[in-house]
C-alpha cells in the first residue's frame, strides 16, 4: 500500500491499547467510507469498530490525506518543468506549449440544507461541489480548485482561481491550458473551434 506509509505518523496512538485502531485499519474505514458513501454505522459495523470511533477516524484521516496535497499536486514553474510538461503533449498530440488540460467535474455531495443548499444543486439536479482540475500529459493532477457549489459554471470557478493571474503575471512563459468550451478563450487557454472546417482546425 502506497498511501499508509506515507500518512501512518498522522494516524498513530501514542501508546499501545487494546483500544488503539491500527493506522491500517483507520485507513482502511476512510476508504470505505469515500468509496461507498454508505451511513458511518455500517461502516462501523462492517470495520468492527464503534460509530463514535468511526466518526473521528474519517475527519483524522482525510486531513492526513490532505497535508500531502502540496506534495502530490504541483504546477510546473520551473522552466524545466515546464519544458518536459510541454514535450510530453507535444508527443500524444503534436499541439505545442501545452502545459495542463482543464475541466471541472460535479462531485456529488448530500445536500447541505440551509437557506443556501439550493446553489450546491447542479443543472442535472443533484447536488454537488463542482471541482476544477487540471492535469499533465501523464492525466496526473497538477492544480485542484474544490470549494465551488454545484451551480457554479466552470468559467467562473476558472476567473476566479488563480490561474489567470499566473498567467498574466507571466509566471508560465510561453506556456497554454487546454480547455472545453466550457471555458473562455484567452491567450492562454485554447478552447477548441466552434465551426472547425479544415483538418488542421
Amino acid at each position: 500500500m502506497v498511501l499508509l506509509p506515507l500518512i501512518e505518523g498522522l494516524l498513530e496512538f501514542p501508546i499501545e491499547t487494546n483500544q488503539c485502531i491500527s493506522p491500517i485499519s483507520q485507513l482502511l474505514t476512510a476508504l470505505r467510507y469515500y468509496a461507498t458513501g454508505s451511513h458511518l454505522d455500517s461502516i462501523a459495523d462492517y470495520m468492527g469498530m464503534h460509530s463514535t470511533t468511526a466518526v473521528r477516524i474519517i475527519p483524522k484521516v482525510s486531513r492526513a490525506i490532505a497535508s500531502l496535497y502540496s506534495r502530490f499536486v504541483k504546477l510546473p514553474v520551473t522552466e524545466d518543468e515546464r519544458s518536459k510538461a510541454m514535450r510530453n503533449f507535444y508527443d500524444i498530440a503534436r499541439f505545442p506549449h501545452v502545459i495542463g488540460a482543464i475541466d471541472c467535474t460535479h462531485v456529488k455531495i448530500v445536500s447541505p440544507g440551509g437557506t443556501d443548499a439550493e446553489v450546491f444543486r447542479n443543472r442535472k439536479s443533484y447536488f454537488s461541489i463542482n471541482v476544477q482540475g487540471i492535469c499533465d500529459a501523464n492525466m496526473k493532477f497538477i492544480n485542484v480548485v474544490a470549494r465551488w457549489p454545484g451551480s457554479s459554471h466552470d468559467a467562473t470557478i476558472f476567473n476566479m482561481s488563480n490561474m489567470p493571474t499566473y498567467f498574466e503575471d507571466n509566471r508560465f512563459p510561453n506556456s497554454i491550458l487546454l480547455g472545453d468550451s466550457g471555458y473562455p478563450c484567452r491567450n492562454y487557454l485554447l478552447t477548441p473551434l466552434p465551426n472547425p472546417r479544415t483538418e488542421a482546425e
